[in-house]
């Protein structure tokens, strides 16, 4: 049977290569008869050979990590981009009068991005939403249009800035005529009349398409298959819109390190500056910029066109282009947050503006602690640390009662994971500063750096397990095993008790050292507050152990491919009488130290009995003690509350909106946490301030240190002559 198949296919190879019918011997006759039939039959179903995308069922199956990954990148995007822009926006708008052709080229590349950003939280929701978009056409074609008018118009305007720098610096004579603002004007109308002209056709074509299941898609490469000739367009706009772009780019700026090595070589003096190196090292970064962002994407969608003028590639390859056009274009999209940086680098008054800002909050400190004794910058401190504290105080398990067998509500998973990305974010970044300036940078360590530390390696322990939490909520669907579900379950319940008891510690430090200030050296010493912490460590460890050995498993039935044990309000209902002691010995015992504590702080400071303490230390004190107290009441005893009230019910509800409104809001005193701190108490703020601009901090330094020794040598020069 091989030989036949064999000496058929080659006599068939020989009859196409020379172009005549095909007659097979007598022998392999019923082969080629069989054979026919079937290609008859599979011939009839064109699509079997032509794949699309309306025949592809697996273009989405990325969904599951993508609606937790790509909101939490866009998040980052719009965050950083949004207020780095309006930065540079808020620099270059009052000094219009004095604006030239690099400042005006940089202001419509700072509207481009503007413009861009305030559409990216429609791009999370419908990432979150798992490719499903419910506001309509005409947003997804206003979101379609901006996105591509931010990337071509930056595209374009950092072409227009390469070629001004080119003429400034190597052709400053010959060519000033295009460096003039009114030339420049009319420059910046024609590439914003031809990136429109680029994308106003998108108008015409729908943006949104709905795929078999229901869902509504936007702005997705399938929907655009069936425009004609798809293949040779974008090819040409790729070309065009990022090919000749690009080598403009790298000419002029190669020119431009030329023409700079050249004049550092003939010059000393430029050379000894250091001008030159700068001027080469923001050009390296824009190229850098440039390329990493657009080149991906440019060149994914370069080679599949290609691919798809030869041949129509299958499924498999469309699914594996879909998933690079998602991170491509992510990428690409970062372009909006990285040009501040650039801004910051490469123009002078962005980076004054930036470092004025800064400054001004080191030299409110310095002048702060100018005016105070060292015991009310101490209190200060003891502000702070309360509220950095409690801005760490930030989760805890979900009361959420429910019957994984059924999945949840979808708006409260596709809510929980936006939810729990953002507190990923802010929360990974705000507490991995904390620890590195509380053990890095901080050389006098005392009990409240040692309680700091300690704070912030419990947040981060949580925060490090939401990405499995956030998988969990995307697939239902517990990947990681039994063991890790133990583990998972355990910490859950270990944060609140360490974080509450770390919290009432600390309380208890303040109010030594600001009511009893004569017991302070004896009860707040390093050693002890590292004792301390070790006892709260150890208890309250020892009060989750038995978790890891449960006898009744209730992820047993699904094969443990579930976690339900990390929501033990239900499932743990036979030892209520330990979630009793646990509730009344790691939550209601802390806050009766924190407020009993906080009342007596508060009743000194009102009653003048601190009468060392200046006005506006006192009215701070007051004020930051008072607004924690508030926050704690607000965001934490709602979600205590509901904890008891779920433990007393008898009944098996698969879902309850009011634990998971309280879980939100405890979880929501994260970003309250870090807006309160920054607004109330600059400490910490001063402290990370500080580190970044560490050479500006020991300029400051030096300059006060030379005017308090030239102050001291005139007075002992005067008392000399006296």
């Amino acid at each position: 049977m091989h030989r036949d198949v064999i000496r058929y296919v080659s006599l068939c190879t020989d009859c196409a290569r020379s172009k005549t019918p095909c007659t097979p011997p007598a022998d392999l006759s019923f082969f080629h008869s069989d054979l026919v039939d079937s290609t008859m039959v599979t011939t009839n179903d064109t699509s079997a050979l032509v794949p699309s995308s309306s025949n592809c069922t697996n273009l989405y199956d990325h969904s599951g990590w993508a609606r937790v990954f790509l909101p939490t990148v866009y998040f980052v995007i719009f965050v950083a981009g949004l207020l780095g822009n309006m930065l540079a926006l808020h620099v270059i708008w009052p000094n219009t009068k004095k604006i030239n052709s690099t400042t005006l080229y940089s202001a419509n590349l700072v509207v481009s991005d503007i413009l861009f950003s305030l559409t990216l939280p429609l791009r999370v929701l419908y990432y979150a939403l798992g490719f499903h978009w419910p506001l309509g056409e005409a947003l997804c074609k206003a979101s379609a249009l901006l996105f591509y008018l931010n990337v071509y118009a930056g595209v374009n305007f950092m072409t227009c800035l390469s070629v001004d720098r080119f003429v400034a610096v190597v052709l400053p004579l010959r060519f000033a005529c295009l460096r003039q603002v009114r030339t420049v004007r009319y420059v910046c109308a024609g590439v914003w009349a031809l990136v429109l002209a680029q994308t106003l056709t998108l108008l015409g074509m729908p943006m949104s398409h709905k795929e078999s299941d229901g869902w509504v898609t936007c702005m997705e490469y399938p929907s655009l298959e069936h425009v004609e000739g798809l293949p040779i367009i974008l090819i040409c706009a790729v070309l065009l819109g990022y090919g000749l772009p690009l080598v403009t780019i790298l000419a002029c700026y190669s020119a431009l390190c030329f023409k700079l090595r050249l004049l550092a070589r003939t010059n000393q003096l430029t050379e000894r500056s250091g001008r030159s190196r700068k001027a080469i090292g923001v050009i390296c970064c824009v190229i850098l910029v440039y390329v990493v962002c657009y080149s991906p994407y440019h060149i994914d969608l370069l080679q599949y066109m290609v691919r798809k003028l030869h041949y129509e590639p299958d499924c498999a390859e469309l699914h594996a282009f879909q998933i690079s056009l998602h991170i491509t274009v992510c990428l690409m999209n970062l372009n909006s947050c990285l040009d501040p940086f650039i801004y910051f680098f490469a123009c002078k008054g962005y980076k004054k503006k930036m470092l004025k800002l800064l400054r001004r909050q080191i030299s409110t400190s310095f002048s702060s602690a100018a005016r105070t004794s060292p015991e009310g910058s101490s209190r200060d401190v003891i502000g702070h640390d309360k509220i950095q504290m409690n801005s760490l105080l930030i989760m805890e398990q979900s009361p959420l009662v429910v019957k994984f067998e059924d999945q949840l509500p979808l708006l409260f998973r596709t809510a929980s994971l936006v939810f729990y990305s953002i507190i990923f974010c802010v929360g990974l970044a705000v507490n991995l500063t904390a620890l590195w300036v509380f053990t890095l940078t901080t050389k006098r360590r005392n009990s409240v750096t040692i309680y700091m530390i300690n704070v912030a390696v419990v947040d981060l322990i949580f925060i490090l397990l939401l990405p499995f939490r956030m998988i969990y909520y995307s697939k239902n669907y517990w990947p990681f095993g039994d063991l890790f579900c133990r583990v998972n379950a355990a910490l859950t319940i270990v944060y609140p008790c360490l974080a509450l008891w770390l919290f009432a510690l600390i309380s208890a430090d303040r109010y030594v050292a600001i009511v009893q200030p004569r017991h302070s050296k004896v009860l707040k010493n390093v050693p002890k507050a590292l004792l301390s912490c070790a006892g709260v460590w150890v208890m309250t460890l020892g009060s989750a152990a038995p978790l890891l050995f449960h006898d009744e498993d209730p992820d047993a039935p699904s094969n443990h491919t579930t976690c339900l044990k990390m929501h033990d309000i239900v499932y743990l209902r036979r030892d209520n009488p330990v979630h009793f002691v646990r509730l009344g010995f790691f939550f209601l015992l802390p806050m009766f130290i924190m407020v009993g504590c906080y009342m007596v702080i508060v009743n000194n400071l009102v009653h003048g009995r601190m009468s060392k303490l200046k006005p506006n230390v006192k009215k701070k004190s007051v004020r930051i003690i008072m607004t924690l107290i508030v926050q704690v009441l607000v965001c934490f005893v709602p979600f205590h509350i509901c904890f008891v009230f779920l433990l007393l019910e008898q009944s098996r509800q698969d879902y309850s909106t009011w634990g998971a409104f309280t879980t939100f809001l405890m979880n929501m005193s994260t970003v309250l946490d870090i807006i309160l701190y920054y607004i109330v108490s600059k400490q910490f703020q001063d402290r990370v301030i500080s580190v970044i601009l560490y050479r500006n901090y020991l300029r400051s330094v030096r300059r006060k240190s030379r005017h308090t020794t030239s102050v001291r040598s005139l007075s002992n020069l005067t008392s000399a002559m006296i």
